[in-house]
């Protein structure tokens, strides 16, 4: 007896819906899966870059600690092989976590300060050639940028020497105050009738420059896009100088003073160094660059004898012998 077997599709649909809710199913775990890998890959990321800066920063330090053990020694190092005075670096900090590159320049060819309202930076001006030898610049150069990251110079003045009580919101670059001394004499009177101070006013025309010379006061036009504003001192003569840099109205990001030579080759400075210092943790490099003081300090310093946060008060009584009130209101 031969047994029929039905032939019909009654049960595709079933398997149909089945084999949807599956590949759906799939799909979402696979993109959940991916989701999930890719933000375990972006954290190990952050923290891999994290340790290659500070193995960046190790290779700074002890840069810095090689100098401070033997200054007279330092030369430069424009190869990432640690050898002669740079043979007692140890990049290797764990097996995996290294600085396999430091670079060292003692003659740059630029200086890097900060200047702001409140304090001052003190710098030394000491313009050399290649070989070290002092040499005269035909153009000292001052180039700062604005302390918000979206520069804005089209508000700022077209004309030189003509100062508001406020720069415009349009203009974000403070006025730039310089004052040049040319290392002769210690005393106070001296200091001040060797002392040169220029104001750099930044305009949205162009640039005018000023030679140098001991004058007080002396206003030097800077030309200024939305990127920075760059103003000049020509004909400076051969020597050390110090140089205090502040602002007015604004605070900068950084100042940067390059110098051409009379032949209009870019000059050398002595008084600051370059350290270039790469550290790597596994497969993720970082790279900072960083400038230090050959005396090893700040040279931060206050732009007025007294700063206060709040209201000072100070009362003076005129008479036959003038005295002080301590009483304020």
């Amino acid at each position: 007896m031969r047994k029929s077997r039905p032939r019909n599709q009654h049960g595709l649909v079933s398997f149909l819906v089945t084999m949807i809710m599956m590949i759906v199913i799939t799909l979402i775990v696979v993109g959940f899966t991916q989701v999930v890998n890719r933000n375990r890959q972006n954290a190990l990321d952050k923290q891999l870059s994290t340790q290659a800066l500070y193995a960046a920063e190790s290779g700074v330090n002890d840069v810095v600690k090689l100098i401070k053990s033997n200054p007279a020694g330092l030369t430069a190092k424009t190869t990432c092989n640690n050898t002669g005075y740079y043979a007692s670096l140890q990049p290797q900090l764990t097996p995996e976590v290294s600085y396999p590159c430091v670079l060292v320049n003692p003659l740059p060819d630029s200086l890097v300060s900060s200047a702001n309202t409140e304090t001052s930076s003190v710098l030394p001006l000491k313009p050399v050639d290649s070989s070290g030898a002092p040499v005269a610049l035909s153009k000292l150069i001052f180039e700062w940028s604005s302390a918000v990251d979206n520069g804005d110079a089209s508000g700022c003045s077209a004309s030189l020497g003509k100062f508001t009580p406020d720069m415009p919101a349009t203009c974000t670059f403070g006025l730039l105050r310089a004052d040049i001394f040319n290392g002769t004499g210690l005393d106070p009177v001296t200091m001040a009738n060797n002392t040169s101070t220029y104001y750099l006013h930044p305009l949205k025309t162009g640039e005018v420059s000023q030679p140098y010379g001991v004058g007080k006061g002396i206003v030097i036009g800077a030309h200024c896009t939305n990127a920075s504003c760059v103003g000049t001192i020509t004909n400076l003569p051969a020597g050390a100088y110090y140089i205090r840099l502040s602002t007015i109205y604004r605070d900068t990001k950084s100042v940067k003073i390059s110098g051409l030579t009379s032949a209009g080759q870019p000059s050398r400075f002595l008084g600051q160094i370059k350290v270039d210092s790469t550290g790597r943790a596994v497969d993720v490099l970082r790279r900072i660059q960083v400038r230090l003081s050959v005396d090893g300090y700040n040279n931060q310093s206050p732009t007025a004898a007294l700063n206060s946060s709040s209201t000072v008060c100070k009362r003076l009584v005129m008479g036959a012998a003038p005295s002080y009130v301590s009483s304020c209101p």
